[in-house]
């Protein structure tokens, strides 16, 4: 897989967004923002990020949502989805539709740092 450098936040809380912008930004990545699912889905077929960060529980179209869509279009972007719905159910779902890891909120930057490299190896 190739080097993750362009990250896509998607969450409707700016105050998140802005909190993990700016890990990613210390840490060297490019990132990319969206507050909902909608937002997200038009960025990824524009911006083409390596990976995305999303939120479940947004207006418009929700984490699930977005994640449905994507695998049905047999869009593979590497997801790991962050939210407050720590529900068992939600989380195999969210893994059966392809997220490559689940975060519960609030997260650190450690926690959001050490799930980047898992992902990319």
């Amino acid at each position: 897989m190739a080097k993750i450098k362009r990250i896509l936040v998607t969450d409707d809380s700016s105050t998140t967004r802005g909190f993990i912008k700016k890990v990613l930004v210390d840490a060297g990545f490019q990132v990319i923002e969206a507050s909902n699912g909608v937002e997200a889905l038009i960025l990824i077929n524009r911006e083409v990020p390596d990976l995305l960060m999303l939120d479940l529980l947004m207006p418009d179209m929700d984490g699930l949502e977005v994640l449905e869509k994507l695998k049905t279009a047999s869009i593979k972007v590497p997801t790991i989805v962050i939210t407050a719905d720590i529900q068992e159910q939600v989380k195999e779902e969210c893994f059966e539709l392809g997220a490559r890891d689940f975060l519960n909120k609030p997260v650190t930057a450690d926690t959001i740092l050490n799930s980047i490299r898992k992902i990319n190896g």
